[in-house]
């Protein structure tokens, strides 16, 4: 199902000549490295976990800011979570997150 949304973003980007905040890319990358995270609450809708990942992308993306400063940590997720989240975004991710300077002309 990710790999089709993604899709759908990918061209809606590419036929609006927008820019793509690619959380997909966020999602799959913490999905892989925090395997026990629960990022869904019914295997589509995103649990307080993978609300946390978009939240993140965005203010990464519309803020250039890295995300060492960013303090907010939802109620109910562990210092570590929210630590891992933000630091695997900031590390693997946010130079790859605005997506329109890889699309072809």
């Amino acid at each position: 199902m990710q790999a089709k949304i993604q899709g759908q973003h990918r061209r809606f980007a590419e036929d609006n000549d927008v820019d793509l905040i690619n959380v997909g890319r966020a999602w799959s990358s913490i999905e892989s490295q925090l395997p026990t995270l629960a990022l869904t609450v019914d295997g589509n809708h995103p649990s307080l976990a993978g609300s946390y990942i978009e939240a993140l992308a965005i203010y990464r993306y519309l803020s250039d800011r890295s995300l060492v400063v960013a303090a907010y940590r939802p109620d109910g997720m562990s210092v570590t979570d929210a630590e891992s989240i933000a630091s695997e975004i900031e590390r693997r991710i946010s130079s790859k997150l605005r997506l329109r300077a890889a699309l072809p002309p």
